[in-house]
């Protein structure tokens, strides 16, 4: 039955004496409802607005719910988490203060969260809180984390929000990656998304892909860039999907494909010299899927030329980082180098190791004049939990550090030193 016609019948059987019927409805919609039904027809003897008026003789309009309210409801729900008010407002804001849509979005972001917690996932807890409120929200800037995910896309833009990237750097960035730099244009005065960005947790030197994958987001991935060229004698683009996705089916056989191939890791190697970004990408994720030491040498390659684009030396951490063979070299490149992005890049490195010959190394890093280098040897420190750190730590942790991230980070690798120390 139409709206339209329930509205005829209240007209014609609810007149009744000294009785009051409380109708409630959304008006614009009924308004439009009626418009359209006339105008199908051909005819338009009278508006939405003034039938209502003809039915309805004391019009009463809620008021909309603030945004105050609506945070004040959010946080006031029995089972609503410290992680879910911290994003209260970003919420209200996002669902339009609707109660519906906020209760909708907790029910998926719980859900999420629940899955996020399985063993085989390696998630952050409060991490799949903070994309989720980006792709609620923001949902074209949510499309271009997703389409853009292996160029560290939204890593960068939480530097941009926090002011981690000066002028002179954001116009670098502006005149090279064409993505980067439409982006930042599209985005730079979305100052909600700013603020969102700016909040921790920072999505900093984590594998977005198994966040990603609890949103069921697939990205625009255009055909001819994988094109299938499987032989018997090459690691083809179909490999590397299979061996860097999330199915483990897949996976298996990818890693049973590459043992029957000779060679198939200087082949893989070979594609970090080549001109298609994507490949190299692949190819650097896939060594450190592998594991084999040959690697080594390439990634740390990658890790140390200033001039590479920023995210494929992200990666190349991340690849370092499960391969042990690779602690000694950078044990000594941890010594040597003077560049302040690659000194942070190799304490990650070492941190994902967990070698504790780099626990030296690494102290001596403390004393570095670059804040993020100390913070990333921080927390390098606590992830290898060695009770050798725990004093320089703490000297860094009380205020002698002139930062307040690096005594956060020194404070967060602290805790884990005492909760598990190792010599």
């Amino acid at each position: 039955m139409e709206l339209n016609t329930y509205l005829e019948v209240i007209k014609l059987f609810l007149d009744v004496p000294k009785c009051v019927f409380v109708i409630g409805v959304a008006s614009e919609m009924i308004e439009r409802g009626i418009e359209v039904r006339y105008k199908n027809e051909g005819q338009s003897p009278i508006s939405g607005r003034d039938y209502i008026e003809k039915i309805i003789q004391v019009p009463f309009t809620l008021p909309p719910i603030s945004e105050d309210e609506m945070i004040r409801f959010i946080e006031s729900l029995e089972d609503i988490g410290e992680d879910e008010k911290r994003y209260s407002q970003i919420v209200a804001r996002g669902t339009g203060c609707n109660p519906r849509r906020v209760k909708m979005f907790l029910n998926i972001l719980r859900l999420r969260q629940k899955a996020a917690k399985r063993p085989e996932e390696k998630i952050k807890p409060d991490l799949p809180a903070k994309l989720f409120v980006i792709e609620y929200t923001f949902d074209d800037f949510y499309e271009d984390v997703v389409n853009h995910r292996k160029d560290n896309f939204i890593y960068t833009f939480e530097k941009l929000a926090k002011g981690e990237i000066d002028q002179k750097e954001s116009e670098k960035l502006k005149r090279g990656s064409k993505i980067i730099s439409e982006a930042i244009k599209k985005y730079e005065k979305e100052h909600e998304l700013t603020s969102l960005l700016r909040d921790d947790p920072s999505f900093l030197g984590i594998d977005i892909e198994p966040y990603i994958y609890l949103s069921a987001k697939t990205p625009e991935i255009e055909p001819e860039i994988y094109p299938y060229v499987e032989t018997s004698e090459e690691v083809s683009v179909s490999t590397l999907e299979e061996l860097l996705s999330l199915d483990p089916t897949k996976r298996e056989h990818a890693l049973s494909t590459i043992e029957k191939i000779p060679d198939a890791v200087d082949r893989i190697i070979t594609r970090l010299k080549s001109k298609d970004e994507i490949g190299r990408r692949m190819a650097v994720e896939a060594l450190g899927i592998i594991g084999d030491a040959k690697a080594v040498g390439p990634l740390i390659e990658i890790l140390t030329d200033t001039d590479e684009k920023e995210g494929l030396r992200w990666k190349a951490v991340k690849a370092l980082g499960k391969l042990k063979e690779a602690a000694e070299p950078l044990i000594g490149i941890l010594k040597e180098a003077e560049e302040p992005k690659t000194l942070e890049f190799v304490a990650m490195a070492l941190g994902d190791i967990g070698k504790t010959d780099a626990v030296g190394p690494l102290i001596q890093v403390l004393e570095d004049e670059n804040e993020w280098t100390r913070a990333r040897a921080a927390e390098a420190l606590g992830k290898m939990g060695d009770s050798r750190a725990i004093e320089p730590l703490k000297d860094m942790a009380m205020n002698n550090d002139e930062t307040e991230r690096v005594r956060s980070y020194a404070n967060e690798a602290l805790k884990k030193c005492k909760k598990r120390p190792r010599e």
